[in-house]
């Protein structure tokens, strides 16, 4: 039986542009906005109240700090870290430095010193999700697949309802060994799917992992509701999407993920797509 989506039965045939299969990739632009609670810079307030100088060396901290932080978004990186490392210099244990630390150090592409400041930020915060999370990008990069999972589900466990974590963790856990980590897979892809249910490229995730684990009943209720989702698409992405359910129908799991994976370079271009990916 066909699928019937949006009151019309998808085409036999359709003209399809070539496009690379994407993946899902942690970009630099996600955390490029990366600011601890600035509760945690304020913790060290406590000390800098004993006397003028120490309320002083506070205040010149937190100046330094956002001063770092709005270098950083414009092309003064190294202004931006130099001002990050004199916060960290004068209050060793603040976690926010050695996080923002790490951060710019991975922007240069400095893995290494990348993974020491954020080390330095874990030891300090050892349940923070967002330190825990950064800490996992610069493991992924730097081939560590296996670390970088752990620090996932140890910032999944500390931080149950970010989808952004969910979904890097489902990433890491294909990266690894899809086979191996299926049932893993599944249950987090769940638990995104329960914070996000509308999401466009949750739901285009769940039906590629379910077709290509030949579970075509699975990913039924999902190509669905993407399918309600697509009226405002444009007529080249919606023609595409009926390539999707012409496969779809056929069970034809090879082509049907890449016609997807046509489908996912498309969608780059929908500002509801672009608004959910922000989100993931």
């Amino acid at each position: 039986m066909r699928m019937k989506i949006n009151g019309y039965l998808s085409p036999a045939d359709q003209g399809v542009k070539k496009m690379k299969p994407g993946g899902m990739i942690l970009t630099m632009k996600k955390i490029s906005l990366f600011i601890l609670a600035v509760a945690s810079l304020m913790s060290c307030n406590g000390e800098a109240g004993e006397d003028n100088q120490g309320q002083e060396r506070y205040e010149q901290a937190v100046a330094d700090f956002y001063m770092s932080l709005a270098a950083s978004q414009t092309d003064q990186s190294r202004f931006a870290f130099n001002k990050m490392n004199d916060v960290a210099v004068a209050f060793p244990e603040e976690a926010a430095a050695w996080a923002n630390l790490g951060v710019y150090a991975m922007r240069q592409g400095n893995l290494e010193l990348a993974a020491d400041r954020l080390s330095r930020a874990r030891d300090l915060r050892p349940q923070n999700p967002d330190i825990l999370f950064l800490s996992s990008m610069v493991e992924s990069r730097r081939g560590s697949i296996s670390e970088s999972i752990s620090l996932l589900r140890s910032a999944a466990e500390a931080a149950p309802d970010r989808p952004r974590i969910l979904f890097a963790l489902a990433n890491e856990l294909e990266r690894e060994d899809d086979q191996a980590n299926a049932e893993e897979i599944r249950e987090v892809l769940r638990r995104l799917h329960d914070l996000k249910p509308n999401n466009q490229v949750v739901l285009l995730e769940l039906i590629r992992v379910a077709v290509k684990e030949e579970r075509f009943d699975d990913a039924e209720p999902y190509l669905n509701r993407l399918s309600e989702l697509s009226a405002r698409w444009s007529e080249e992405n919606r023609e595409q999407l009926s390539s999707v359910v012409n496969q779809f129908n056929r069970e034809n799991e090879s082509d049907l993920l890449l016609e997807l994976s046509f489908l996912r370079s498309g969608l780059g271009s929908e500002p509801e797509y672009q608004a959910d990916l922000l989100e993931v």
